[in-house]
């Protein structure tokens, strides 16, 4: 299993083996705390999580998120691909780094996911 992130198209693209599980559209970070780029694994997942910001030295954004859901962490610094209920601006960048997919899809790639699962992330 792999998933790609393709930021230049705002697409997410999950495979098992060479057979496309899931093509959606996604929102990735915006200009000032954009989304990582490279290869990473999936190393921890949470059915619902608490998050809030400003992130110190980074954004002084301000939001407060109680039970995003089906979050998937991909690097330490917090990037993780979840579901995003408070916005439907799926295509274009509008998160704080991480990947926003709408929630019924989030769930449904949540539990395909395994841990250790390969995400790539490109322009």
């Amino acid at each position: 299993k792999k998933i790609i992130v393709d930021l230049s198209d705002q697409m997410l693209y999950a495979y098992d083996n060479n057979e496309l599980f899931m093509k959606e559209k996604i929102s990735s970070g915006i200009e000032d705390t954009p989304t990582p780029r490279g290869y990473f694994r999936i190393f921890k997942k949470t059915p619902s999580r608490y998050m809030q910001g400003p992130l110190p030295g980074i954004s002084e954004d301000t939001y407060d998120l109680p039970g995003v859901p089906w979050s998937m962490y991909f690097t330490s610094g917090g990037a993780a691909i979840h579901g995003a209920f408070w916005h439907d601006e799926f295509g274009k960048s509008h998160s704080h780094g991480c990947i926003n997919l709408p929630p019924e899809k989030a769930e449904k790639i949540y539990k395909w996911a395994d841990m250790g699962t390969s995400v790539f992330v490109r322009d």
